[in-house]
């Protein structure tokens, strides 16, 4: 499992042409077929325009996300 902790504003500049979509606001349960998945949380004081407090899913795998994150400056 990875865990990053990002500030919205580098996750959104690293998303861009990434499909992201709204899970809701409560962690995903997420069914055995499933190997691999990325979510993401926004916490209420992140919220920024069009993006709600709450768990998004992001059509990446996590390694894939991986190298989206060591993208970023340090």
């Amino acid at each position: 499992m990875l865990r990053a902790v990002v500030q919205l504003s580098d996750l959104i500049a690293l998303l861009s042409g990434v499909t992201v979509h709204y899970i809701g606001k409560r962690f995903p349960r997420f069914k055995e077929e499933v190997l691999s998945s990325t979510v993401a949380e926004v916490t209420p004081d992140e919220m920024q325009r069009g993006w709600h407090a709450g768990f998004y899913g992001i059509e990446k795998t996590p390694l894939e996300f991986e190298e989206l994150i060591r993208s970023l400056p340090q």
